[in-house]
Formats: C-alpha cells, structure tokens, sequence
C-alpha cells in the first residue's frame, strides 16, 4: 500500500482518510479527528515531506496514481473509538 511505502503514521493515515473522505480545511479535519487544527497542519505538512508532495491534492493523487488505497472507514463518520482498557485498581479480584 502507499502508505507504507512513504511509512505513514497511524494519525497521518487517519488524515488521509478524511481527506479522501472530503475534508478539504484544517478546521474540518481537527473537528472530525477531535484535535487542534494546528496539529493537522503539522502533520499534513510530515505527510507532505514524505511524499514529496506540494499539496492535498498531490497526495491524493499520490493514492489515485499506485491505485491503491488506504482502507477507509464504512461510513463517513468518525472512526471506532476504543474503550480505555480498566485500571489495575479496578479489575475484581
């Protein structure tokens, strides 16, 4: 897949994600990642590094031209969120 080729993180897939979901702003995709948009910025900006890209758009045709893609999620929603595994002081004995 391309995003292991250019070693993409878990969080800059899940921006990938969004993007190709159709979030175009940074406000859109902190709102829908539950972050600051300025943490989407830095890491567009690592994905664009790494794969020598100038824009959203290139990195999405980045994932058009291989024809692969990342696995998305089966709805436009937010991704399944993961229950916090129990504290030691709350597990029964």
């Amino acid at each position: 897949m391309v995003a292991e080729h250019y070693k993409l993180s878990p969080r800059q897939k899940q921006i990938v994600r969004y993007l190709l979901s159709g979030a175009l702003t940074d406000r859109e995709l902190a709102k829908r990642m539950r972050t600051a948009a300025g943490t989407v910025d830095t890491q567009l900006l690592r994905i664009f590094t790494k794969m020598h890209a100038r824009s959203r758009a290139e990195v999405l045709y980045g994932f058009v031209r291989e024809g692969k893609r990342i696995r998305p999620w089966p709805s436009r929603t937010h991704p399944p969120r993961q229950r916090p595994s129990p504290s030691p002081s709350s597990v029964s004995r």
